[in-house]
């Protein structure tokens, strides 16, 4: 996956929040590639729904072709003859008849996985990701890797998971957001998500002994 560079202006802002070249780089390359592809915004949801037809149709009419040849009779007298040159008019039970046998099995699981899907898509159009919390995770997962690489002090202030507009981290993600060309700049619900994860995440390693400072109230 290609590497999103920050532009200059970007690297001046996050520098000013206490940001390293190191740690821009971890999240240069660790997060945001894979939070630009997962915030993009979603197609059609009647283009998804006509694929996922389409591959189905085809996925039967190969089923059905190869079902009609293992079954021919004498009475379709072409069929019979194809089904001879594969499986010496043994149909399912005897050389190339076995291994389309086989074919036509996992062909009928492939369309029961293709139906399942269309099946399970959810009701309206597809939502967008813009308040999911994972592109923020990424972030601040990238951001930790960057802070161990670098130095084993204690966090700096702009790792602290913080939804204020005015924290140091929530400006950092609004960058990494315009850096990325989200559809929605703004990564507040994002944060806020991902602020009731971490937070529990951190009482669950206080409970654990793990960690002893609890995060800040925002």
């Amino acid at each position: 996956m290609h590497r999103i560079r920050l532009n200059t202006h970007q690297r001046r802002e996050l520098a000013a929040l206490g940001l390293t070249e190191k740690m821009m780089e971890y999240i240069e390359v660790e997060a945001l590639p894979t939070a630009r592809r997962f915030l993009k915004r979603p197609p059609p949801k009647n283009d998804v729904r006509n694929e996922l037809r389409d591959l189905e149709k085809a996925l039967t009419k190969a089923r059905d072709g190869i079902e009609r040849l293992l079954d021919a009779t004498h009475a379709v007298p072409h069929l019979k003859a194809a089904q001879e040159l594969l499986s010496a008019g043994q149909g399912r039970h005897a050389t190339g008849g076995l291994r389309l046998n086989e074919t036509s099995k996992s062909l009928a699981v492939a369309i029961k996985v293709v139906a399942d899907g269309i099946e399970g898509m959810p009701p309206g159009p597809l939502r967008h990701r813009s308040a999911d919390p994972y592109p923020v995770e990424l972030i601040h997962d990238a951001l930790q890797a960057g802070v161990l690489a670098e130095r084993h002090e204690p966090d700096p202030e702009f790792m602290r998971p913080s939804a204020s507009p005015t924290s140091p981290f929530r400006r950092m993600i609004g960058i990494c957001y315009e850096a990325i060309d989200a559809p929605h700049a703004d990564p507040e619900r994002a944060i806020k998500a991902y602020l009731k994860r971490w937070t529990a995440l951190h009482k669950e390693l206080v409970s654990l002994g793990l960690v002893t400072e609890r995060p800040r109230k925002t």
